[in-house]
């Protein structure tokens, strides 16, 4: 998904991957693995290449991202062309934002994150590095969520709510008051699991 919205950009002549466990050309695509991830960390061979880690998994992703800095490679955010994003919004390195996602206002995301599928990020929230916010999730005005959280698809949290770090919010879950890190919470209102 990322390479595509890359390729809708038309920001990048020339998109390939590093993966461990893929060889050759992505199937269905035109997209070809050049690599194992070390191949990369080896360093970038090209002055003005850019990279962007795909990992579902937020703390590798994180981990990986700051790996490729210190090998040479620039890191580059990716906004699909059919999301919404505030130009008074900040992005950080390395985050994603997917088709038809809404980025407001006063909005800071950090490094790392993915703003998944028709999810909505209102005025005034703050992501830490790594949060996912998948398809279709609901942040309401003022919400602060910690490093590597997970917000799950059509969770919905209410303005002003704190999330701890390396938190998961369940799918369609509502949350209506503050997290601690490292929690699971699931449900209509979120309680902890």
């Amino acid at each position: 998904m990322i390479a595509d919205c890359a390729v809708r950009l038309g920001c990048w002549n020339v998109i390939q991957f590093f993966d461990d466990s893929v060889k050759g050309r992505l199937s269905n695509t035109n997209w070809n693995v050049i690599g194992p991830v070390s191949r990369a960390l080896e360093g970038c061979n090209n002055t003005g290449d850019t990279a962007v880690v795909g990992i579902g998994d937020n703390a590798q992703r994180v981990s990986l991202q700051a790996q490729l800095e210190l090998a040479g490679w620039q890191i580059a955010s990716i906004i699909d062309p059919t999301a919404s994003v505030s130009s008074g919004a900040s992005i950080g390195a390395g985050t994603v934002i997917m088709p038809c996602a809404v980025v407001n206002i006063g909005a800071e995301i950090a490094t790392s994150c993915i703003v998944n599928t028709k999810a909505s990020v209102d005025h005034d929230c703050k992501l830490g590095a790594g949060v996912h916010i998948s398809p279709g999730a609901t942040l309401c005005g003022g919400v602060i969520i910690g490093e590597r959280c997970w917000v799950g698809a059509g969770a919905t949290l209410i303005q002003n709510i704190q999330i701890g770090s390396d938190t998961r919010v369940g799918a369609g879950a509502v949350v209506i008051r503050n997290m601690p890190a490292n929690a699971t919470c699931v449900g209509n209102p979120a309680r902890i699991y």
